[in-house]
């Protein structure tokens, strides 16, 4: 009798779960979802990074945006609180001048009283700091950007120091930057709120990069580095301070690395002309062998070099306001004054001095 083969078991069937089919449909929604908000975070974070950076564009096309901060050594900051960005008038509620001294990686800021009494640039005489703004409003449609170019005149005749770049704010943000000075915290700057406020409280000439590097650096610096000092109604009164600060800061500025002799001469009617502006060269570093007068007046002021495109040479152009540049070999040594001659760079200040200092 034959024998029946062994029958075989039929190989189970694997039945699809319904509850991990839903998971992984479940999963795949999450993970779209997911790229879909990160997507859309991105997307309005570059929307808003371009609509901030027009804003601080805006204000950068009117003032020397030409340089970054990156570029400089020891950038100097003009940084005003207004009351109300939008008042009329605008009124100054702080005003400070800072210092980043990267190479000693601190930060040194002077605090100015704002109803402290200063000689105002320009024809108003004795005036109040809190109405820098007000007052170059009385010469300019734009109140905003003429109090900015007031102020820092201003404020170089008190430093004998041009600042490089400025902050203005509304007194609404004032907590960010105290917060900032006192206690390093730049991550305050990265909230919403900040960030969409800041295109309407805030104007300045710095880039939105170098504003963010600026508090960036800020925030890094050690609490016994962030230096603060405030002035005294009378800030003529800490000249020698101010100064002392200021030229050590700028010691091994590329100024001074150059190591080019200076002179200063007074071709303008303006008595105290060539000594203050020999005061601003010194703080940047410069090397001053003589100050005095011309034998002649001049109208414009302009600059006379060995080398015209040297650092010291250029920043001297940007910072006196002086255009006219001649090199002694095209024609400079034809001008006539003797210190031509025992000098590698002579700044001969005119009667439009009074208009750029």
């Amino acid at each position: 009798m034959k024998r029946r083969p062994a029958l075989r078991p039929k190989p189970k069937r694997r039945i699809k779960s319904k509850i991990s089919g839903s998971s992984r449909k479940t999963r795949k929604v999450v993970r779209i979802s997911v790229l879909f908000l990160v997507s859309l975070c991105v997307l309005t974070t570059l929307a808003a990074y371009k609509y901030l950076d027009r804003k601080f564009a805006s204000a950068s096309s009117s003032h020397s945006s030409e340089y970054s901060i990156k570029d400089l050594s020891s950038p100097a900051i003009m940084f005003v609180v207004l009351q109300n960005i939008d008042s009329d008038p605008l009124v100054i509620k702080s005003m400070s001048f800072l210092f980043l001294d990267t190479d000693a990686n601190r930060t040194i800021s002077y605090n100015l009283p704002v109803q402290a009494q200063i000689d105002a640039p320009g024809r108003f005489g004795i005036e109040e700091i809190s109405k820098l703004f007000s007052l170059a409003a009385l010469d300019s449609e734009d109140s905003l950007e003429a109090g900015v170019t007031y102020a820092e005149k201003a404020v170089f005749r008190i430093f004998a120091y041009r600042s490089d770049k400025f902050i203005v704010i509304d007194s609404k943000l004032e907590e960010y930057f105290n917060r900032l000075f006192e206690n390093g915290d730049s991550l305050a700057f990265l909230s919403g709120e900040f960030l969409s406020s800041m295109g309407e409280l805030m104007y300045t000439d710095l880039s939105m990069p170098d504003f963010m590097r600026l508090v960036s650096y800020i925030g890094a610096v050690p609490k016994d580095y962030r230096i603060e000092r405030n002035l005294s109604s009378d800030p003529s009164a800490h000249i020698d301070e101010i100064d002392k600060a200021i030229q050590e800061i700028n010691i091994d500025s590329i100024i001074a690395d150059e190591g080019e002799s200076i002179a200063v001469l007074n071709g303008s009617n303006i008595p105290g002309q060539a000594g203050f502006v020999s005061r601003a060269i010194k703080n940047m570093g410069g090397r001053v062998v003589a100050v005095n007068n011309t034998d002649v007046g001049y109208e414009k002021s302009l600059i006379v070099a060995d080398n015209p495109t040297s650092e010291t040479t250029m920043r001297l152009s940007r910072v006196l306001g002086i255009d006219t540049v001649i090199n002694k070999s095209d024609g400079g040594s034809q001008i006539g004054e003797g210190e031509l001659y025992r000098a590698d760079i002579v700044v001969i200040l005119g009667f439009d001095s009074g208009d750029n200092l």
